[in-house]
């Protein structure tokens, strides 16, 4: 699919149509959650109930093992054979994008960010008005949930500790240099305050994303959590020989 200025005109459409094609976003962002979750097997269900003829044979070709490139070719060759415009284009625009990235293991809420992008600026407010999970609530019951945890082992605790005597502009800094996932692993297993000090420290998306990182490290192995503890110990250190590190008041 090229999506160029051609495009743009024929997926033209109108707000309401819209409104109804953004509940096929929600529909794919859950799916996402549901395969981060429990693997893409967990989608059988989806793909042998759905009404929808692209959703289900995407579906099938993921679950069947067809090779990424082969899967997005498949469905291209469906949307365009249809020569489909409007609310019909966009809809299966959603479907391919959303399969597409589901099996390529793509964060739930990048999913989320790519297939709004279809919708233009104003579709991004509309959709959190109507199918926004409430973020910022989310994070207040994670933070209650988080706040007595106790470091796991000594090196946990040499990191939360570390964490805590720095300043906000300090760990700001340092969260530049270090990946998401291997931030999810070092803050698994330290104190509540170290955790809860970090997040707030994150742009509301970042801290969302984070978040459901961390969520999801049930089955993470402890050598895993060390390994991260360390790398942002030594990320820290380096810092701090840098003379770029202040100690909190």
């Amino acid at each position: 699919m090229e999506y160029d200025w051609e495009f743009g005109e024929r997926i033209t459409c109108s707000e309401d149509e819209k409104r109804q094609c953004m509940a096929f976003v929600a529909q794919i962002v859950s799916m996402a959650n549901k395969a981060k979750r429990n693997g893409l097997l967990s989608l059988v269900q989806e793909a042998e109930e759905t009404t929808k003829f692209l959703l289900r044979k995407g579906l099938q070709l993921v679950l069947e093992g067809v090779q990424p490139h082969l899967v997005k070719t498949t469905l291209e060759y469906y949307i365009l054979s249809g020569r489909y415009t409007g609310k019909d284009l966009l809809e299966r625009c959603i479907i391919m994008e959303g399969v597409l990235a589901i099996q390529n293991g793509v964060n739930p809420q990048i999913i989320q960010e790519l297939l709004l992008s279809l919708f233009g600026e104003k579709g991004h407010e509309t959709y959190e008005e109507e199918f926004g999970d409430k973020k910022k609530d989310r994070l207040k019951v994670f933070f209650n949930k988080i706040k007595m945890d106790r470091a796991e082992t000594p090196l946990s605790s040499k990191l939360g500790q570390t964490i805590m005597q720095l300043d906000d502009q300090s760990i700001q800094k340092c969260l530049k240099e270090v990946s998401t996932v291997d931030l999810a692993r070092a803050l698994k297993g330290i104190e509540g305050k170290a955790q809860i000090k970090v997040f707030e420290n994150l742009p509301k998306r970042s801290a969302a994303i984070l978040q459901e990182t961390v969520e999801h490290l049930d089955l993470m192995r402890e050598s895993e959590m060390d390994e991260a503890q360390e790398k942002v110990l030594l990320i820290i250190s380096g810092l701090e020989e840098q003379d770029d590190l202040l100690a909190a008041n």
